[in-house]
């Protein structure tokens, strides 16, 4: 019997020294050999990490107006069952808050777990620190985008959509410009996970982001805006383009469209028109494109400015293809034919040039290639490969057709030759300043090429002249301002 108590004695203390043991390796491996892992857990569990919104950066016209600005503000909240002292939450909000007490009262006594008491105030930061002081009320920073012009240049400066990026125009285009970086601050917690009450010991300030300039004139893009509405509406046509550019400079001065966006709100802000077709959208350039045509028989020397070509009285069978005339005529000089806009007479003259001259000349200009403007989407136009064109390409490419342009492409074309003949990159984008350094980034015009020769380039724009005076653009004339221009309409494939 005295032999069995001995046993379960030493038993038991066998029993409790291992137990000690093992709890001494736990505490071991616990303490030194897991010790990175529950610290981590345990901050987890005390500190919370929360991200610091930069401010988005503001967009000005060429002149400094404002287009769009980002105002920073906070919002305040409550958590109702994590408050403590109602009555002190009452005083402290409707006293910083300039709210009624009343109306505090009935934001603490709602059922959800959390309500806005106020979103995009301005407060200080005393008052902000004495709001946050309060257990179950919380601060959060917001920043409130605003565009002073409203729908003015709506499609140009773009809208920020609700994850604070961009969604087009500029705003998507310099979205990374823009946006800055966000910061962040560590804020202390208690074990229920609140942290209302508690102090950031720990913070990055946010890099706000840096401001746009752009090329835009607002006083010319507010008119250009209004006349281009007066013109589709009174011509009962379907849509229109507007562009007005600085020729030397290859400045926007201002891009119309219509229709056009009315505001930023709820369903216009995936509208389809908020695509900027000028950019994006090709089209047939018809007549208009005779410049084109012209500055390559002029600068190759193929025909002379009185030179004589028959018109055959509007219809001419030229065995590939039929050309006709809005107009019939017998016989033009060169100059006429352009003044005229005679088809027959652009597309004769063609024949003198080389499919690939021609071919270099259409490329000159910045034809089938993109301008880089800095909007996203940009189309490089259609231009087809020189093994790919019929026996018709060349004579009717002449005046227009079986090409592709986009309005921006075709406005550069013109501007080279106001320009002397120097092609130059349209810009809508005149500097970047980021005003945390103080430096400005700016965007001085960029030269291409030059295209054709500055008589060349006088020529032409007598040609254009002419249109205005006295060819099929005499209702563009003004009698205080010399006009130069060229008149120009395209066929469009039917549904059927």
């Amino acid at each position: 019997m005295r032999k069995l108590k001995k046993i379960r004695l030493h038993t038991v203390g066998a029993l409790f020294v291992l137990v000690t043991l093992v709890i001494w390796a736990r505490l071991v491996q616990i303490q030194i050999f897991e010790r990175a892992y529950y610290l981590d857990r345990g901050k987890n569990q005390w500190e919370v990490t929360r991200e610091v919104p930069a401010v988005r950066g503001n967009i000005f016209d060429r002149n400094g107006r404002p287009l769009a600005l980002s105002i920073r503000s906070c919002s305040v909240g409550i958590h109702p069952r994590e408050v403590e002292r109602p009555n002190e939450v009452v005083s402290v909000l409707a006293r910083e808050l300039q709210m009624s007490r009343t109306s505090v009262q009935k934001k603490l006594r709602s059922k959800s777990n959390f309500v806005w008491v106020h979103r995009q105030c301005t407060l200080t930061e005393a008052a902000r620190n004495r709001i946050r002081n309060l257990r179950g009320v919380t601060v959060e920073w917001e920043a409130d985008r605003v565009y002073p012009y409203g729908a003015i240049a709506a499609k140009v400066v773009g809208f920020v959509g609700y994850d604070a990026k961009g969604g087009a125009g500029i705003e998507v285009a310099l979205d990374a410009e823009l946006r800055g970086k966000p910061g962040w601050e560590i804020v202390q917690r208690d074990g229920s996970y609140r942290s209302g009450g508690y102090h950031t010991y720990a913070e990055q300030k946010p890099i706000d982001g840096r401001h746009i300039v752009l090329t835009i004139d607002m006083d010319l893009q507010e008119i250009a805006e209004f006349e281009l509405e007066q013109a589709v509406i009174g011509t009962e046509a379907k849509s229109g383009e507007l562009i007005v550019m600085e020729c030397a400079t290859g400045d926007i001065l201002a891009l119309a469209e219509y229709p056009a966006p009315r505001n930023r709100e709820g369903d216009c802000a995936i509208d389809s028109l908020w695509t900027i077709r000028s950019v994006s959208h090709m089209f047939e350039p018809g007549s208009t494109f005779k410049l084109i045509t012209a500055a390559a028989l002029l600068e190759t020397d193929r025909v002379r400015t009185f030179d004589v070509f028959n018109a055959e009285n509007g219809r001419a069978d030229m065995e590939v293809a039929v050309i006709r005339d809005s107009h019939p005529y017998n016989f033009l000089t060169f100059r006429e034919g352009f003044v005229f806009s005679s088809n027959i007479v652009m597309a004769k003259a063609c024949q003198l040039l080389e499919p690939l001259e021609f071919l270099k000349y259409i490329r000159l200009f910045g034809f089938g290639a993109k301008t880089n403007i800095r909007f996203l989407g940009e189309s490089p136009g259609l231009v087809a490969p020189i093994d790919q064109w019929s026996d018709r390409t060349q004579i009717t490419m002449a005046f227009g057709q079986e090409i592709a342009v986009t309005g921006v492409q075709l406005v550069n074309a013109y501007a080279a030759v106001a320009n002397d003949g120097l092609l130059v990159t349209p810009r809508i984008v005149k500097s970047i300043i980021d005003e945390g350094s103080g430096k400005s980034q700016d965007f001085g015009p960029i030269k291409v090429r030059n295209v054709i020769s500055k008589e060349t380039a006088r020529r032409l724009r007598g040609f254009c002249r002419s249109v205005v005076e006295e060819g099929t653009g005499k209702k563009a004339g003004l009698d205080y301002l010399e006009v130069c221009g060229k008149t120009g309409t395209a066929g469009k494939a039917s549904a059927s």
